[in-house]
């Protein structure tokens, strides 16, 4: 069923991609081109497609409209939540990272340690399970954005968060915080 849905929307997310693709490679360019400024405009923007885009693939799962639509509607719910969905995703990357950090640290150290100390078949093996942990992580991350789009997204247009989170976690998540 999921499978089925995906296939059917294939244009749009097709779509999507070309044009996410198409203002990734803009944004290099003028970093390229612009040096320090590029590289601050580039990181501005980038962060702003980002979080205008967030939920853009929920979106076009669910409701079945264009790419275009799409980045419109995700823009005009992130800004009906303040951007309080971005937490969860930054708090997703951030472990994600630490994580990664130390089990990368450990493979290419160990890898260095083990082949300083003759035992480089050891090493090896030290890396390269290393470099699969690495591969799972970014895959559990991608799936764990995932599932947190999903269920921001529901939660922005329920209005109630789905059944299986906790309802707090989700309703705190969007609480507009005291200026």
């Amino acid at each position: 069923m999921a499978l089925k849905l995906a296939f059917s929307r294939i244009g749009p997310v097709l779509g999507y991609a070309v044009i996410s693709g198409t203002i990734g490679v803009v944004l290099q360019a003028l970093a390229e081109r612009l040096g320090l400024l590029g590289r601050l405009i580039e990181a501005t923007l980038g962060l702003a497609w980002t979080a205008a885009t967030f939920l853009v693939v929920p979106i076009l799962a669910a409701e079945g409209i264009g790419p275009w639509r799409a980045i419109e509607r995700s823009t005009a719910l992130l800004r009906k939540t303040w951007g309080e969905n971005l937490i969860g995703n930054v708090g997703i990357s951030l472990v994600a990272s630490m994580i990664s950090g130390t089990v990368g640290l450990i493979g290419a150290g160990g890898f260095m340690l083990l082949f300083v100390l003759d035992h480089p078949m050891i090493g090896t093996a030290l890396l390269l399970a290393s470099i699969a942990t690495l591969l799972l992580i970014v895959l559990v991350a991608a799936a764990l954005s995932a599932i947190y789009a999903a269920a921001v997204y529901h939660y922005s247009v329920a209005g109630r968060p789905p059944t299986s989170f906790d309802g707090d976690l989700i309703r705190d998540a969007f609480t507009r915080k005291a200026t």
